[in-house]
């Protein structure tokens, strides 16, 4: 089966490959037409490259051209320019640029009015536009030796993604700022009616975003003289607005949670027919959390995830099972004391069984923190009632009793029920993973009392 999904894996890479008859190196083959004899590894690395240098800036792709000449026709056409050089000085400003512009972008995110949670995520989105680089470095561009239409030329190219054979009395320049224009006017209109465009069509404009920041407002560069009227961050800001508002939620629901780890919780049985037996030790019983099913509400507070949200209340059966007691089956007794009025005196064991819990809650619970639009931590109060009885054995151990008056004296194993009514407000945090709308991940922790670790199933009540 491994193998199966290996080859389909295999073969939807081969086909999502881009051909290089749509790729920059493709656009670019008139101008250097000798990488069609190196294999296509090569020239998909030329590729990638061209990629990259043309998000940063399009005008750079001119000199990566003249640089890659450079090597390939040793200097014949580079006359007593360092294109290499060059071109290096180039990207590393161009990268410098950049990184001072995302950090502008982070520095004005920062005080926009966005959620916490947004504004982290947003942060991070920005920091990784982020490239390595060195200190700006004086290009000292040899204007002589430039071509500035065949320059314009490539970053045309690159703008309209199509090919185009190179004409010299073409205006290039002209049409660079037209294609701009074009492409600013597609951020325009997706800014002004995001509400208007569908979930694909909104992710459609952010991943083309990437290919164009320098048409954004206050980049460092003003591209041809063409720029919009927002900044990148009030862009990302609005079109990915309702990634974070809390619309698709459950809110009457019916809910089964099943606990994969549940710590024992100690319940003390305190009862005068067992006044003495167990001197040394408290008569106890572990008991732990199953699973619960309940009905349950939320009033949302406000769209934006955050402190107080929204207020889940909810009731709940909880199964309890009884664990251990703190009977041990080995130990020997010795001279029991009054019980159920009469005295037992001798040798004899202790035993239980029939254990049997019963528990209902009542809850209050909201986010305090989110981590991200799925992973938070809240807090709570429970009411909890809950009901146990286990039935304890005494077993005689020897076929005679010591008493002063036989009367007095018990000669059968005796049987005594006990039972233990426990009623709790407690408080309670909690740390939940939304995997979908449907399904939680979530643990439960009340201090000193529960730790539970389970997944919640919400079925939406119409």
């Amino acid at each position: 089966m491994a193998k199966t999904y290996i080859l389909i894996f295999a073969i939807c890479l081969f086909f999502v490959q881009p051909s290089y008859s749509q790729s920059l190196v493709y656009l670019f083959n008139e101008e250097l037409p000798e990488l069609f004899k190196y294999e296509n590894d090569y020239l998909d690395g030329i590729n990638t490259s061209m990629e990259a240098y043309g998000k940063l800036n399009p005008d750079l792709l001119y000199f990566y051209i003249l640089q890659l000449s450079e090597s390939i026709w040793k200097n014949e056409r580079s006359g007593n320019v360092d294109y290499k050089k060059l071109f290096k000085n180039l990207l590393n400003n161009e990268r410098v640029k950049r990184n001072n512009w995302v950090n502008n972008e982070i520095e004005y995110l920062i005080n926009l009015p966005n959620p916490k949670i947004k504004t982290n995520e947003l942060k991070s989105f920005l920091n990784n536009l982020s490239v390595e680089t060195k200190n700006y470095i004086p290009d000292n561009i040899p204007e002589s030796k430039i071509d500035s239409n065949k320059l314009y030329y490539c970053s045309y190219i690159y703008l309209i993604e199509k090919k185009s054979k190179y004409a010299d009395t073409e205006d290039y320049k002209s049409q660079c700022k037209q294609t701009a224009e074009t492409l600013k006017d597609y951020f325009e209109n997706a800014y002004n009616n995001y509400e208007k465009l569908s979930q694909t069509e909104i992710e459609h404009a952010v991943e083309k975003s990437l290919d164009y920041l320098y048409l954004f407002k206050n980049n460092t560069d003003n591209f041809y003289g063409v720029q919009t009227s927002f900044r990148y961050s009030d862009f990302l800001s609005k079109l990915l607005s309702e990634k974070y508002k809390l619309h698709d939620m459950i809110k009457l629901r019916l809910s089964l949670s099943t606990f994969i780890y549940s710590l024992d919780e100690v319940i003390n049985i305190e009862d005068n027919r067992f006044p003495y037996i167990l001197i040394e030790n408290d008569l106890n019983i572990d008991v732990y959390t199953a699973m619960s099913i309940g009905v349950g509400y939320r009033f949302v507070l406000k769209e934006d995830p955050g402190l107080f949200s929204y207020l889940d209340f909810d009731l709940m059966y909880l199964l309890h099972i009884v664990d251990n007691t703190s009977v041990y089956p080995d130990s020997i007794y010795r001279e029991a004391y009054p019980l159920n009025g009469k005295r037992f005196r001798g040798l004899f064991k202790i035993s239980e069984s029939d254990e049997t819990a019963f528990a209902i809650a009542a809850q209050v619970q909201s986010p305090l923190y989110y981590f991200n639009n799925r992973f938070f931590i809240g807090a709570g109060v429970q009411f909890i009632y809950s009901k146990y009885s286990v039935n304890y054995l005494l077993h005689k151990r020897i076929d005679y009793l010591v008493s002063d008056d036989p009367e007095d004296a018990i000669a059968e194993d005796l049987v005594t029920n006990v039972k233990k009514e426990v009623n709790q407000i407690r408080p309670m945090i909690f740390v939940q993973y939304d995997i979908s709308k449907y399904f939680t991940a979530l643990a439960e922790y009340v201090p000193g009392k529960v730790f539970n670790v389970g997944i919640q199933y919400n079925y939406e009540l119409k």
